[in-house]
């Protein structure tokens, strides 16, 4: 039983801290997510839960990434092994498309195997986001090294 409500706690923990910075940034969605691509937390977890194609997408953004970050971790291994992987910048958009159809994913390593996954219009001051995002990378790090949180394939949204 007091598994059950630590890792009932850590949820809800994350969810806050996830909330919060999206409230203060302006972006359209941030998770957690592990490096095997499973979506542990996101900001707006009434999208997700009870409905399976939300949950899907979500899955998939976060299965997608995860092989994102593998395949920069590779290329940064190729031209000089001592160094990690810390984060990843993703620009999307067209050619012909207005800047503010752009979009941006940052994807960021904050503790072990967790990444913080960002989605946000790129028209939002990266400098900005950059910083909120090292914020709030450092307080979930902190809270998980803290205590003995242990994600459970059961607790995983």
């Amino acid at each position: 039983m007091i598994v059950k409500e630590k890792e009932e706690n850590t949820k809800e923990r994350l969810l806050e801290v996830l909330t919060d910075f999206k409230k203060r940034t302006g972006v359209w969605n941030s998770l957690l997510v592990t490096e095997d691509g499973l979506v542990i937390a996101s900001d707006d977890i009434s999208q997700i839960m009870g409905n399976l194609e939300t949950m899907g997408y979500y899955q998939n953004i976060g299965a997608v990434s995860a092989g994102a970050l593998s395949m920069a971790e590779q290329s940064i291994k190729l031209i000089d092994a001592n160094k990690e992987l810390k984060q990843l910048i993703i620009h999307a958009g067209s050619a012909d498309s207005l800047y503010i159809e752009s979009f941006s994913i940052i994807l960021t390593l904050i503790h072990s195997n967790i990444i913080l996954l960002v989605i946000y219009p790129s028209i939002l001051n990266v400098g900005m986001i950059l910083y909120e995002i090292e914020n709030v990378g450092k307080e979930i790090h902190q809270y998980m090294s803290d205590g003995e949180h242990i994600l459970h394939e059961e607790s995983v949204l």
